[in-house]
């Protein structure tokens, strides 16, 4: 990772990698779960936590996050990645996201069930797909996503209030495309109840 794209040291980073920018050669021997691929630190030994969130060997895909104990703003920082050992057995790593409240890839098909919206993270907030199926997923800017075709009055994502996510201590972001036909300031993130929310996120033009 080159230094010129850290803009300060950072700690316990998690990077994330996407596997179409690897060739044919890579999905050629890695395993079709991807059960296989390691990161390593610089020495080549120390593995690193890592969630393969998606990987798809016929199509070239894959979504890939692992946790960087360091990142230096001075000096390039190298990591190493194995794959084609069919005896491998590596698995995700909740790790891979410390002291993150909630990590989200709306990967999920929605079903509407408790706890079908998976968190990555290590707290387990897990959410509910409301009047949500399986036709919300589409692609996103990074691995999958989900279109709420009616998210102003009927389609939402519900998870419950949890002290990790008090408004005075978060910091949220997320990747969303706002329909043409929806209002310039559409609400998309609420706290607590729509009525009495402490804080609320919209989409703009």
């Amino acid at each position: 990772i080159s230094s010129s794209t850290v803009y300060g040291n950072l700690e316990d980073f998690p990077v994330y990698i996407n596997l179409s920018d690897f060739d044919s050669d890579f999905f050629s021997k890695v395993k079709s779960n991807g059960s296989d691929i390691v990161i390593t630190s610089d020495d080549g030994i120390t593995r690193l936590d890592r969630e393969l969130v998606a990987i798809d060997t016929g199509a070239g895909t894959g979504e890939l996050h692992f946790r960087a104990p360091y990142l230096l703003n001075d000096v390039d920082t190298d990591f190493y990645i194995y794959y084609g050992n069919a005896g491998a057995n590596e698995t995700d790593n909740r790790d891979t996201w410390i002291d993150y409240c909630g990590v989200w890839h709306l990967e999920d098909t929605p079903t509407g069930s408790i706890g079908d919206i998976s968190d990555s993270g290590q707290n387990n907030c897990n959410g509910t797909s409301d009047n949500m199926t399986g036709f919300n997923e589409v692609a996103g800017k990074v691995g999958g996503a989900l279109s709420f075709n009616d998210g102003v009055t009927n389609e939402y994502i519900h998870i419950d209030e949890d002290t990790d996510l008090e408004p005075a201590n978060v910091t949220i972001a997320y990747w969303m495309k706002r329909d043409a036909s929806q209002s310039e300031y559409a609400k998309v993130l609420i706290y607590g109840d729509d009525d009495d929310s402490p804080w609320s996120s919209y989409s703009s033009a």
